[in-house]
């Protein structure tokens, strides 16, 4: 899914001086806050800000299995809920229509908004990041931190160390 602001197609993404910035978004007021903070503070008159939201791929998940060994063995599998994946992608549409594109507007600032199928572990969803500041050529990531605490980090991981970590692009920590 792609939306894109009028001034966004009234404007080329490879004019003269424009720069590209990319803000990861989820449904918190800290990633609000952070693309308020990136557009008062970091974009200039003709720059385009991407938001990017990651919907996690379900992928089938074995809930039991029997027997040893390579051969024989039952395994149980669930599939993944077509109707929980509908119901994902209708929460992200509202969330984004309802938190970003209203201030996004009133802003009158260019914008892109992509929502994206992907892996769901946080490294490769800091890959996805990556990839995505890279092949935008964007002049940076704008990040929220969200404070899980460093347990939570150290068991869960995080976008944002991955980020910081790997991007190639200069790496903006909102807090």
């Amino acid at each position: 899914m792609q939306i894109s602001s009028e001034e966004s197609r009234t404007h080329s993404n490879g004019q003269s001086g424009q720069r590209q910035w990319l803000v990861p978004v989820d449904d918190s007021e800290i990633c609000e806050n952070a693309l308020l903070w990136a557009s008062e503070n970091l974009v200039r008159t003709g720059d385009h800000l991407h938001l990017l939201h990651v919907i996690p791929v379900q992928a089938p998940e074995m809930l039991s299995g029997t027997g040893m060994g390579m051969s024989g063995g039952d395994f149980v599998l669930a599939e993944p809920d077509p109707a929980a994946d509908k119901e994902e992608m209708q929460h992200t549409k509202e969330f984004i229509t309802k938190r970003f594109i209203p201030r996004l507007d009133a802003l009158k600032l260019p914008y892109t908004v992509e929502v994206v199928h992907f892996a769901t572990d946080c490294d490769s969803i800091g890959q996805m990041v990556c990839q995505r500041g890279q092949a935008l050529g964007a002049a940076g990531i704008v990040l929220s931190k969200h404070n899980k605490g460093k347990v939570a980090e150290f068991f869960l991981g995080s976008v944002t160390n991955y980020c910081t970590h790997h991007a190639q692009q200069p790496v903006i920590v909102f807090q």
